[in-house]
């Protein structure tokens, strides 16, 4: 050995020493890790709050306002005579329009049944007439004897929408054979 090495002083710390700063590490390291996982928890937390509160907002923008509202609470009574109103007026109306008469189209669809109205369903739209109306245009759609739909459609009058719609969804055309426009039953 070296004089250096012998002039040195080995010092040990007695073992209950060693045992007290064992656990005292072992302590300060848990209270860390304690700390950092309460961290971490609340940060998870605080991330929970904020989606929860962005989708109470989407739930607030998402529900009906407004007109909407009112057409859930209008009178039945009230919508009925409107809507026989419209069509007296007019002889039809288009499950489309309803918007018009203040409803929903699932409300005039309602309504209509309610009414025992005459229901046309057409590729996505209805059209909703009374008997009378209904005889009226079937006899109207008879008399026209072009297999143009441009002149045909000018013939049909008042009913020339309800021509339109019907004819592009097929479900009147024109018989070469019976020379006239019919309905599919």
């Amino acid at each position: 050995m070296s004089e250096d090495e012998n002039r040195r002083v080995k010092i040990a710390p007695p073992r209950d020493d060693m045992e007290r700063i064992a656990s005292a590490a072992a302590e300060k390291a848990a209270a860390i890790v304690s700390r950092r996982v309460l961290s971490e928890l609340k940060a998870i937390r605080d991330s929970i709050e904020r989606i929860e509160k962005e989708i109470e907002e989407l739930k607030n923008k998402c529900k009906p306002e407004g007109p909407r509202e009112a057409e859930k609470r209008r009178e039945p009574a009230q919508a009925g005579a409107q809507l026989l109103e419209h069509i007296r007026r007019r002889g039809y109306i288009l499950a489309s329009d309803a918007r018009k008469l203040g409803l929903s189209p699932a409300a005039l669809m309602n309504e209509a049944s309610r009414q025992g109205l005459i229901v046309i369903n057409a590729e996505g739209d209805a059209i909703i007439m009374s008997d009378q109306s209904f005889r009226e245009f079937s006899s109207i759609l008879g008399e026209i004897k072009t297999s143009d739909p441009e002149e045909a459609l000018k013939a049909a009058g008042r009913y020339s929408r309800a021509f339109n719609v019907l004819r592009r969804a097929g479900v009147i055309y024109y018989s070469q054979k019976a020379g006239k426009w019919v309905m599919v039953e």
